[in-house]
């Protein structure tokens, strides 16, 4: 009885941790409808958000014990490696004068794009990005999934009215986060695919090149601070704390 009583107690606090929702619904859908908002330094709700008041908003319905600053947050989530990722995972970049300090988070939604909100550089505000555009390619740190998927669901198909990434906007069936089924994706250069995809590809004599569209984070290499000043902040005013309470007169 005592035993099973600890297993109860600790599977509530897996629950808690890793929570499971649907991704694409309750994450990736609403994030979209907040692109070309703003960048606001401090902020973590509508009408504009920093980087991880971004990822904060769009998470804390579901994990209601998440750190606000993109650093913490990749701490509290799991480790995964970049090949692992699947939507609705966390991405972390080292993008200030710090090297390798964490400084910007965005989500993986799937065909190697990321939504974000963005402080600096040639698009700024909540974008779509490639996660191989060179820029992001060079300043990444690390992966974390602070979400759970349950096995019974982790191959489930559905379908979408309408999902954007970076190289274009899909509409049909998804697997795992994935175009795969029937679908349109419909570049953002002008062309067309319709018809049959598998695992993101489209299954036709033609097949479309997602790595050789050109980004303008291709050609630039300033810094994008994110959320830098935040946690800087955050560690002074823990110092502060602990002086008090070390030295209190």
């Amino acid at each position: 009885m005592k035993y099973k009583l600890s297993l109860i107690i600790l599977l509530i606090w897996a629950g808690q941790l890793l929570p499971a929702v649907d991704v694409q619904r309750d994450i990736i859908q609403p994030a979209q409808q907040y692109l070309g908002s703003s960048y606001c330094n401090g902020s973590a709700s509508p009408p504009c958000f920093d980087c991880s008041g971004f990822i904060y908003f769009l998470f804390k319905p579901h994990v209601r014990d998440l750190p606000r600053v993109s650093r913490n947050i990749a701490r509290y989530g799991r480790q995964i490696s970049k090949d692992d990722l699947v939507p609705g995972d966390l991405v972390f970049f080292a993008t200030s004068p710090a090297a390798g300090v964490i400084s910007h988070v965005a989500l993986y939604i799937g065909s190697n794009s990321i939504i974000h909100a963005i402080s600096d550089g040639p698009e700024r505000g909540v974008n779509i990005t490639s996660l191989t555009a060179r820029y992001w390619k060079k300043h990444y740190h690390s992966a974390a999934r602070i979400l759970s998927t349950p096995p019974s669901t982790a191959t489930a198909s559905e379908t979408v009215e309408t999902v954007q990434f970076a190289h274009g906007t899909y509409s049909g069936e998804l697997k795992n986060g994935e175009p795969h089924g029937q679908g349109t994706l419909k570049m953002n250069n002008g062309d067309v695919y319709q018809g049959e995809f598998q695992d993101g590809e489209f299954q036709n004599q033609e097949r479309i090149s997602t790595e050789s569209s050109e980004s303008p984070w291709d050609s630039w290499d300033g810094y994008v601070m994110g959320d830098y000043a935040a946690w800087r902040a955050e560690e002074q005013q823990s110092f502060e704390d602990w002086k008090k309470q070390n030295n209190p007169d």
